[in-house]
Parts: C-alpha cells; structure tokens; sequence
C-alpha cells in the first residue's frame, strides 16, 4: 500500500466515475473486508464519515 499522500494523488488523478465506483464498493461491507487498507483511505479521501 503506498503512503497517503501517493493514494491522494492517484486519487484525484482518477476520472470521477472510477472515484465513485470506488466508493460504491468500498461501501459494501461483503467487498470491502478483503480490501480494508484501501478501502479506508477511499472512504477518508471520498468524504465518507
């Protein structure tokens, strides 16, 4: 997993829709779980709570 600032880059570097189905998944609990460390910093990146 690459340092948060990476992820950010890459993050918004990344067209909207591929941001959003991100989140869509990562707000799955099912999909998710595998992908914890990922998923975290989708969910602080995208705005969740």
């Amino acid at each position: 997993m690459k340092p948060m600032a990476c992820f950010k880059k890459a993050w918004l570097a990344a067209p909207r829709k591929d941001r959003d189905t991100m989140m869509k998944m990562c707000n799955d609990a099912a999909m998710s779980k595998p992908q914890a460390a990922f998923c975290a910093n989708v969910l602080a990146l995208g705005g969740a709570n």
